[in-house]
């Protein structure tokens, strides 16, 4: 993805892509008063998390919430013939619109046939598959759904099973960021992400310092964290990123005895757009305590500069004490960047505290008037 500096666009934001709507259905499941079924501690938090960012920072419609007992099998199933409606005053989607759906809680398969998986909903009975939710019975809805991007994220065991029948090979886009954007948004998409590959179980604790998140929930959380970080003219990032993202998280904080691998799917025939999670322009960077975002003169743009930097002293060349180097002791402050200041050695330059593209490494040249040979 092209970064751009905001004195190469100017003040003025580019115009952005025409497209609809985005709505969401959100549910979640802690089964806290089921008989059979283990309580889950992160489920009703996960949604309420995603709910925050999607309606506050990514524009959604207010999502709809299925919760506990209002997450049962016949309301589930009610949600999806409500969002199936294509005519008349209760259509809730439109033609142009996009539609995120996401599940919480504990999946299965079948005992009968092990190619069946199922979510179990709020009074789900044990042994009764007529009372869980089939995964190709949603599979089958959210291909029927009017909508231009239908994407559903299931964060359940057995996830993987819901797949469609059939998959192609994604178009090759072009790079350009704002064709790319606009050729996604027309066309159309119905993706899948799993918290799990096929017949996986997953995990419902996850290390996330002060956020009581699933693994799955977690990962999702920060890389959509990490959009409003971009430098980017429009800020999005694709279904298909936002996987690679999520997957390489949840398998890094794995425990090594189990890694748990997301899967992402694409429906035959219903075309080669994407799912996008486009960020609200003028949305700020929600910062950790002492942390700041500012513009630097001849610095890119939206690359945070913690406020925890402390000096540390080191001996120049001349053996005096010159605390110039600033670092931040505060692992937990998750900053993208670290300011290093200068002296009369060399100039001040941030250190990328995470993994950098050579193609971002390129654009941080250029930003300083230096070529990449």
């Amino acid at each position: 993805r092209r970064h751009r500096r905001a004195d190469e666009v100017g003040a003025a934001a580019a115009p952005r892509p025409e497209y609809g709507r985005f709505h969401a259905l959100l549910i979640a499941v802690d089964y806290a008063d089921s008989d059979w079924l283990t309580k889950l501690e992160s489920p009703l938090n996960d949604v309420d998390r995603l709910a925050w960012r999607l309606e506050k920072q990514f524009g959604f419609e207010p999502p709809t919430i299925l919760l506990n007992e209002r997450a049962t099998k016949s309301a589930i199933e009610g949600a999806f013939q409500d969002y199936l409606q294509s005519e008349g005053a209760g259509r809730l989607v439109d033609p142009t619109d996009s539609l995120l759906i996401y599940f919480a809680g504990h999946g299965t398969r079948s005992e009968k046939d092990e190619d069946l998986t199922f979510w179990l909903p709020h009074g789900a009975k044990q042994g009764d598959e007529e009372s869980w939710v089939r995964a190709d019975d949603v599979i089958d809805w959210i291909q029927d759904i009017d909508a231009a991007h239908v994407l559903l994220i299931s964060d359940s065991c057995y996830s993987g099973g819901f797949r469609f029948r059939s998959g192609e090979s994604d178009a090759e886009l072009t790079r350009n960021a704002e064709r790319k954007l606009n050729y996604l948004l027309r066309e159309g998409s119905v993706q899948v992400i799993s918290s799990g590959a096929d017949f996986e179980k997953v995990s419902d604790k996850g290390d996330w310092p002060g956020l009581n998140l699933s693994l799955f929930a977690g990962a999702l959380d920060q890389e959509l964290d990490r959009v409003l970080r971009l430098d980017n003219v429009i800020r999005y990032i694709t279904a298909s990123e936002l996987h690679i993202g999520v997957r390489d998280q949840a398998i890094e904080k794995s425990p090594a005895f189990s890694e748990q691998g997301p899967q992402v799917h694409r429906a035959p025939n219903k075309g080669y757009g994407e799912f996008i999670f486009i960020a609200q322009a003028g949305t700020e960077v929600p910062h950790e305590e002492g942390a700041v975002l500012k513009r630097m003169e001849g610095w890119p743009f939206g690359w945070r500069i913690p406020g925890t930097l402390v000096p540390l002293g080191f001996q120049d060349f001349e053996g005096k004490e010159s605390p110039t180097r600033l670092y931040s002791l505060k692992g937990e402050d998750r900053a993208e960047m670290v300011m290093v200041t200068g002296d009369k050695y060399f100039s001040p330059f941030l250190m990328d505290r995470y993994e950098v593209t050579n193609a971002r490494f390129r654009e941080f040249l250029k930003s300083r008037g230096r070529e990449d040979d």
